[in-house]
């Protein structure tokens, strides 16, 4: 009998982690113990897997790979298509990248942390572009999510998407604000065959034209959201949450949910970028924010869960689930938290800026953070993945930070808390290695007691 793996599974490798396989059509990757390896090889369309020499494990996970539907039987001889075959890199692990590929937008967002209406950060050549590209499939990362700025604004936005499909790199998510979200921009990714997650900006009704600095953007928005799901998109909305729209959460759920997205990530904004020019007069005070987080997580666990939630750190729940998980405990409180990463999304997420620079995460963005990074102009991905300052940063282990910051070294939370989100943290104190007050506030207050009365 032969098997032989789907076409759009590939069989990869990095640096300290010699064994992985990724769905081309997704980007998800699953990384692989020896033996399931093994059997996902021998499933090469030339091994003859009645053989005595195939063990009984391989065969086990043979049984999973075509129950899973990841291989199945085929005439002798036919052998894996050349993508698919065994490639490893020397770049570490990533799982996916959010890359901003421009920095100019359309709309003159207030709280814009890229500071796009004033094209702070402009954008690659079209060329630099495919060159990064390049460096991302060299690097075995299967996924990539595109935002800007506004990502639509590119003159060769489908010459780039083109390119990644060419190198078999899955489009995720498109992060946009709607307004140039037409019938025929929809029709030419199903043409294509991506099904990614249409991400869009509204920041609460009766709101959002103030924040977007246009009138007509919060139309636009509600006309994007109606016309993506028309075409069988699923939908995201993210919201950037201040003192002015903090009580038009729940008519904004209605609304929402009347709408039939997917999911909803509602984050307050930071004081970089453009929102640095505000001076903090509308910003929320913590135990404001979190009181209205509990109303909505009320609402949102009573009506069955419509969307998935996400506020912040401060709570994650899926689509029609009754189980929630709260980001902001990251650790389960022993002394193996000591080794742990400070945070595991930095490090198996890459944010690559609209200028070429790598960044730990978006919000780092504005900060003193940037000059310290390497841009992709000038290194690769696999170099920053192995040895750079930003490698090192992504890396931090929470000894680290202990042996830095005093006070949350003596803290009773620190074995739970990990010190937080370290964007917050340079937001909040100025330093990487500062305190994070909405994280210390959650814990020293007992939010987590305050949840779970909910349920």
């Amino acid at each position: 009998m032969y098997l032989r793996l789907k076409d759009k599974f590939v069989l990869r490798g990095w640096e300290g982690i010699p064994y992985g396989m990724t769905d081309t059509g997704t980007g998800r990757t699953m990384l692989l113990d020896t033996i399931t390896f093994q059997a996902a090889s021998f499933c090469d369309g030339k091994t003859d897997l009645a053989s005595p020499l195939i063990l009984p494990a391989h065969k086990e996970a043979i049984d999973k790979l075509v129950k899973e539907g990841i291989a199945g039987e085929c005439a002798g001889g036919e052998g894996l298509a050349g993508h698919q075959k065994y490639r490893r890199t020397e770049a570490r692990f990533a799982d996916s990248v959010h890359w901003s590929i421009t920095g100019k937008c359309n709309l003159r967002c207030r709280h814009c942390f890229l500071s796009a209406p004033q094209a702070k950060y402009g954008e690659l050549t079209t060329e630099q572009c495919l060159e990064i590209i390049d460096q991302i499939a060299g690097a075995n990362i299967g996924k990539v999510s595109l935002t800007g700025g506004e990502p639509l604004v590119r003159r060769d936005f489908w010459q780039l998407v083109d390119a990644l499909r060419e190198k078999r790199i899955a489009i995720h998510q498109l992060y946009t604000n709607g307004v140039l979200v037409t019938d025929e921009l929809l029709q030419q990714l199903q043409t294509r065959g991506i099904k990614c997650g249409i991400y869009l900006s509204f920041d609460c009704c009766g709101c959002h034209d103030w924040l977007r600095g246009v009138t007509g953007a919060e139309q636009a928005a509600i006309a994007a959201i109606k016309r993506a799901r028309r075409h069988g998109f699923e939908v995201g909305i993210e919201t950037a949450l201040h003192k002015d729209n903090l009580n038009k959460l729940a008519q904004t759920y209605e609304l929402l949910k009347a709408l039939g997205i997917s999911s909803w990530k509602i984050s307050p904004t930071m004081s970089v970028g453009n929102w640095a020019h505000e001076q903090g007069q509308y910003d929320i005070p913590i135990k404001d924010l979190y009181d209205a987080y509990l109303q909505l997580i009320k609402k949102h666990h009573g009506d069955g869960a419509p969307f998935a939630l996400m506020l912040g750190g401060f709570y994650y729940c899926g689509k029609e689930n009754d189980q929630y998980i709260i980001p902001l405990i990251k650790y389960d409180g022993t002394e193996k938290a000591l080794r742990q990463t400070v945070c595991r999304s930095c490090r198996i997420n890459l944010y690559i800026m609209a200028d070429g620079r790598l960044l730990p995460c978006i919000p780092m963005t504005g900060t003193y953070m940037e000059k310290e990074m390497p841009n992709l102009l000038t290194t690769t991905i696999t170099e920053a993945m192995n040895s750079s300052r930003y490698f090192d940063i992504i890396d931090t282990r929470l000894e680290k930070l202990f042996r830095e910051n005093n006070e949350c070294a003596g803290c009773e939370h620190k074995l739970k808390c990990g010190m937080g989100c370290r964007a917050n943290a340079i937001n909040c104190s100025g330093s990487f290695y500062g305190v994070d007050a909405g994280s210390c506030y959650f814990f020293k207050n007992r939010y987590e007691e305050k949840i779970k009365k909910i349920f």
